[in-house]
């Protein structure tokens, strides 16, 4: 984890574990869409999964881990969507970095 970074919206009372699991959630969401490459949300579970040795996240989170890449003290990057060519309401995300020295 590069760094602890704050997610909004949490309970004061959130304990400490839960922020840290989240933090690490956005960080490894980043990871696996650095490559620029267009991704549904299956996709980044199956690679989360690889990458972190059989970590998941359900859809309702990786999305808001997507958000998260959209706001300043996450990067600012540019978060890229549309229906996957073929389906009717498929979507895919691609994730472009703000700057090369954020991933």
């Amino acid at each position: 984890m590069k760094t602890l970074s704050v997610i909004d919206g949490l309970d004061p009372l959130t304990p400490i574990s839960t922020i840290i699991r989240l933090a690490r959630a956005v960080d490894l969401v980043r990871d696996v869409m650095t490559s620029s490459d267009w991704m549904t949300f299956g996709e980044i579970q199956e690679a989360v999964a690889k990458q972190s040795k059989g970590k998941f996240f359900s859809e309702n989170c990786i999305s808001a881990r997507i958000r998260d890449q959209r706001k300043s003290k996450h990067g600012a990057h540019i978060v890229n969507k549309r229906v996957r060519a073929g389906t009717c309401n498929l979507y895919e995300y691609q994730l472009i970095l703000n700057t090369p020295e954020a991933a």
